[in-house]
């Protein structure tokens, strides 16, 4: 081989290691990193979370008070929230009144609730007369009890 050939068949070596150098960092560049991958991956899922937190919060927030009520007797009785059939009769935001009957019963009742720290509490019910001791402490209006029972004195008192 004469000396111009060597310099050709070098140059062609050269130029075919350059170019496949080339394509295997081309090739490396374009894969995902898989760092950066677990990067987004972190982020979606905070992401998610995020908005998990807020659904239950709006959730939460949109519960009505019938169903905060509802979900106050199902607790009280231990009992599922399915099986409270309950009907507001009047509800002017800090106390409540109404009727229930749990699922499998033949009767239902009356019940009182007030709210207290936000949230709702069944102060009494049942199918009897209401206690003056017992909804005392809460202030009911006298529009939603009219009269109770005093066990004290053993007589029925006008509100």
């Amino acid at each position: 081989m004469d000396r111009k050939s060597v310099i050709i068949l070098i140059l062609a070596v050269f130029l075919g290691a350059l170019l496949a150098g080339g394509g295997v960092y081309l090739w490396q560049s374009s894969r995902d990193d898989p760092d950066s991958e677990a990067v987004i991956e972190e982020e979606a899922t905070v992401e998610e979370e995020t908005i998990i937190e807020e659904e239950a919060t709006v959730e939460e927030e949109t519960i009505s008070d019938e169903d905060a009520i509802r979900q106050a007797m199902a607790d009280k009785y231990d009992r599922n929230i399915s099986e409270v059939d309950l009907e507001v009769g009047d509800n002017n935001g800090e106390y409540a009144r109404g009727t229930v009957i749990f699922a499998g019963d033949i009767g239902g009742g009356w019940w009182l609730a007030a709210k207290t720290d936000g949230a709702w509490e069944i102060v009494d019910d049942g199918n009897g007369v209401i206690l003056c001791s017992v909804i005392e402490p809460y202030d009911f209006p006298a529009s939603m009890v009219q009269e109770c029972y005093d066990d004290v004195n053993g007589t029925v008192i006008t509100r």
